[in-house]
């Protein structure tokens, strides 16, 4: 059976396999989507902290298999749900995905992507909203959601829930969090990791008005920001820069959330 590892890019999906590797010895699949050659190169710490593996031959052969084999085999994923398998779903901050997400784009895809563009959503991927309602769906399937900040120190609460949501048991090891060590092997993969919001110089006026104006009602819903802090910071209804916002957003969503 298939258990999706699915986030956002950016919300910790690596972070969710390094805990699957170290505490279950669980190895898990880079994902369905073709793979550039540079990031297929064998990588020892990559294999020992989060025990990834890549397709050989024909995705949806693997797939079809996946689905109907008795044991779970995980896999990554950062698109919209193509079944009602069951899926644990990462949620971080939606300020810090995105601009991690911005960071990550500028060094791999360099003028591919801007902030303004992702925060619309113009990526296969969508946006950081959208790409939460289509996972949170009622319909999809049984999904475990886990916090980011929760997951960076993934106490024995959390390691017992994913061991009885997966069928995989109990954790055979606790979670010692080695992100020290990947940060300084790759630090565009692994980044800062922060777990809690600040104002910084990325976040400009006009990026936060065009974050929040778009984001802002799904920030409430999940507790990291307050109605009078998103109100602060939203585009007035009907002015022109939220005409204009909202304009893109609907275009670029609309094909992702289906």
């Amino acid at each position: 059976m298939i258990v999706w590892l699915a986030s956002y890019p950016r919300s910790g999906n690596t972070l969710l396999r390094q805990v699957l590797k170290r505490c279950f010895d669980r190895e898990s699949c880079e994902g369905l989507e073709p793979v550039p050659d540079r990031f297929r190169q064998p990588d020892k710490i990559n294999e020992e902290h989060f025990g990834v593996y890549f397709v050989s031959g024909d995705p949806e052969a693997f797939y079809r298999r996946s689905r109907a084999g008795a044991d779970p085999v995980f896999i990554k994923t950062h698109r919209p749900p193509r079944d009602a398998a069951r899926a644990i779903y990462v949620i971080r901050d939606g300020r810090l995905a995105l601009e991690s997400f911005v960071r990550f784009q500028e060094v791999h895809h360099p003028g591919e992507c801007t902030f303004e563009s992702l925060v619309v959503g113009q990526h296969v991927y969508g946006d950081w909203t959208g790409h939460y309602r289509v996972w949170s769906r009622a319909d999809r399937g049984p999904t475990l959601f886990i916090r980011f900040e929760d997951l960076v120190r993934a106490d024995a609460a959390l390691l017992e829930r994913i061991g009885a949501f997966t069928g995989i048991g109990p954790p055979l090891r606790v979670w010692e969090n080695p992100q020290s060590r990947l940060r300084a092997h790759n630090p565009v993969l692994f980044g800062n990791g922060e777990s809690v919001w600040r104002p910084n110089a990325f976040w400009t006026p006009s990026r936060l008005r065009a974050f929040h104006t778009l984001h802002g009602p799904l920030m409430i819903e999940l507790g990291y920001a307050q109605p009078d802090e998103v109100s602060a910071w939203t585009y007035p209804t009907g002015s022109p820069e939220e005409r204009a916002l909202r304009s893109a957003f609907q275009k670029a969503c609309a094909s992702f959330r289906g």
